[in-house]
């Protein structure tokens, strides 16, 4: 797949352009070029795309720029946080590196009464997985505002 493919014109839709992002991870463009275009396309201004450009991006990212997801845990589109959280809340190191962002952005998705997604219960439990005492003791609490929500 080239990269002139997501610049068609007939790519009109949000939904068209995030296929072909989506698509683009298992293409055989450089990782670096790669990487650079999909960091783009996690700014469209449609969240559809967004989401799927970070979903992709977790796939080639440089540990090195693990960084780059922390604007998007406080993205108005929960699918777009959701990903960002999943993403770092993957790896126990990058988890407890990232833990008082990531409850943070995991709070105010509770505090919305949004759906939670089953990437959120596996982000959840990535954090509960870590050493940080405090990382617990929030997810606890947000926890039992789910349970209290039911």
């Amino acid at each position: 797949m080239s990269v002139e493919v997501l610049d068609k014109p007939e790519l009109q839709t949000p939904f068209q352009i995030a296929d072909k992002v989506l698509e683009m991870s298992d293409s055989d463009i450089p990782r670096p070029r790669k990487m650079r275009i999909l960091m783009s396309y996690a700014n469209h201004p449609n969240d559809r795309v967004r989401a799927t450009a970070l979903d992709s991006l977790a796939l080639v990212i440089s540990p090195e720029l693990v960084s780059f997801y922390l604007p998007y845990l406080s993205d108005l589109s929960f699918e777009v946080r959701g990903n960002a959280i999943t993403y770092l809340a993957t790896d126990s190191v990058i988890a407890e590196t990232y833990s008082e962002e990531i409850l943070e952005a995991m709070n105010s998705m509770f505090a919305t009464n949004c759906s939670y997604s089953e990437e959120i219960l596996e982000a959840m439990n990535s954090l509960l997985q870590t050493s940080s005492e405090i990382a617990h003791e929030t997810l606890l609490g947000c926890l039992s505002k789910l349970n209290r929500s039911d």
